[in-house]
């Protein structure tokens, strides 16, 4: 006697692409929700070479150190802001160094390196640090203070003292124009 196999009808036939349809779609929606539980990297970028802070109310931004080697004088670039209406007396005190203090006036912004700030004829500083206690390309702890927040110490980055920053500039050789000899 001959046993007969069922062919599948056309519903199980039909079921099969179909389920593994519903499967590929479930798994491609459960992966994809990865994106939305994972934590957003935007949240602690800075977008500069320098590294932001708040000491209190005050609010620090693209702060970093220019020198020319460890060991060597450098100055603190970056901008304290002071939303307050009250004058603020900001100190910096980097490792190793002494201390100096730089008033921000009441809703102002003052750069660091002793320039005016944007529209602002408020000028600080310049922060000077006697000998940069890191080598650049690392980073070396500086303290702000203000008497109302306290102390606040920041992994402050060190770079070279060239362009962007710093009073070195890159050089271009000059262009000096062929001349024509007259035997041609």
């Amino acid at each position: 006697m001959t046993r007969r196999t069922a062919r599948p009808t056309t519903k199980a036939r039909l079921a099969r692409p179909l389920l593994a349809g519903v499967v590929m779609t479930g798994a491609a929606l459960t992966l994809s929700g990865c994106f939305y539980l994972s934590p957003d990297e935007v949240t602690s970028y800075n977008a500069s070479d320098g590294i932001a802070a708040n000491v209190g109310k005050v609010q620090l931004s693209n702060i970093l150190i220019v020198t020319s080697a460890k060991g060597a004088e450098g100055s603190l670039y970056g901008t304290a802001t002071n939303p307050t209406q009250e004058p603020v007396q900001l100190t910096v005190t980097p490792t190793g160094g002494s201390a100096t203090t730089v008033t921000v006036p009441a809703a102002t912004a003052v750069r660091l390196d002793g320039q005016a700030s944007g529209n602002s004829t408020a000028t600080a500083g310049p922060v000077k640090i006697a000998a940069v206690g890191a080598e650049p390309g690392a980073s070396t702890q500086v303290t702000f203070a203000t008497d109302s927040a306290g102390s606040v110490p920041v992994s402050v980055p060190v770079v070279l003292d060239s362009a962007p920053y710093g009073s070195a500039s890159v050089s271009h050789a000059t262009y000096e124009a062929p001349t024509s000899s007259a035997g041609e």
